[in-house]
């Protein structure tokens, strides 16, 4: 606010203060366009909502490796087969053999 006040002083005219008025209106538009416009400072509209809220409790560099391993099983390029069984659940990896318990 201390800005305004040297910017703007008491004994300006009317023509003055709406200038004064113009020119911070711009500065605010510019700073506020120069935050939408910084990649990642707005929400994807597609974003997966379980992994927004997952986001909140992770650090980055975990929330980095969930997001990846989701991104990736939801591409398409998994092919996992799942064994449901009566005491355990086998997936197999199509692509490559391995089976996880």
């Amino acid at each position: 606010m201390s800005g305004v006040k040297q910017l703007v002083k008491k004994n300006y005219s009317n023509d003055e203060l709406i200038s004064a008025r113009i020119l911070l209106q711009e500065v605010a538009e510019e700073d506020y366009l120069r935050e939408c416009h910084h990649v990642g400072s707005r929400q994807d509209k597609n974003e997966n909502p379980e992994l927004a809220a997952l986001a909140a409790g992770l650090s980055p560099f975990a929330f980095d490796l969930v997001n990846a391993e989701f991104t990736y099983a939801t591409s398409g390029h998994a092919d996992y087969q799942l064994d449901i069984g009566n005491d355990a659940v086998v997936l197999k990896s199509r692509r490559t053999g391995d089976t996880h318990l």
